[in-house]
């Protein structure tokens, strides 16, 4: 069972992240704020992270490229979510250390297949 944290300023999304992950059969924590997400981060440890892509108080860019100055943290892997972006933008988030960048909404097989794929040994 994988410990997933989602970053998000949308509290229904995140809600329903967490239920979508429990119902595959791992654990979930979230964030509001990129700085809850660090601090969550540095403090659990999680599998993956999946950050939104446009947060109001941040951005995905700066969440990712403060988390990999974190030595502790820095492997970790981390997703963005976007319901809209442009390649543009998904480059830069890749450049900064995103694995991927996937559209919003998940659908559960897609969640769990991704949950999959990026934590395994």
């Amino acid at each position: 069972m994988a410990l997933i944290l989602f970053v998000d300023d949308n509290r229904e999304t995140l809600e329903l992240l967490e239920l979508a992950t429990r119902l595959v059969g791992h654990q979930a924590i979230s964030s509001f704020t990129v700085e809850q997400g660090l601090a969550a981060t540095l403090a659990r440890h999680p599998d993956l992270v999946f950050v939104d892509f446009n947060l109001a108080s941040s951005s995905a860019e700066q969440f990712i490229l403060k988390l990999k100055q974190e030595a502790s943290v820095s492997s970790i892997p981390v997703l963005v979510l976007s319901a809209g972006i442009t390649d543009e933008q998904a480059d830069q988030v890749i450049t900064a250390g995103a694995k991927n960048c996937l559209q919003k909404p998940l659908s559960l097989d897609d969640l769990a297949h991704t949950i999959t794929w990026y934590t395994r040994p």
